[in-house]
Order: C-alpha cells, then structure tokens, then sequence
C-alpha cells in the first residue's frame, strides 16, 4: 500500500512537473 501511495505521489509530481513546462 505504502510503495504504491508512492508510485501515485510519484506520478502526478511528474505530470504537474510535466504540466508546468
């Protein structure tokens, strides 16, 4: 449960970073 929290938390910081530029 925790590894795929971190897989989500993982996943829309790249897309958020990915959004921004």
């Amino acid at each position: 449960m925790v590894l795929w929290n971190g897989a989500i938390s993982h996943l829309t910081l790249f897309l958020e970073f990915y959004c921004f530029f």
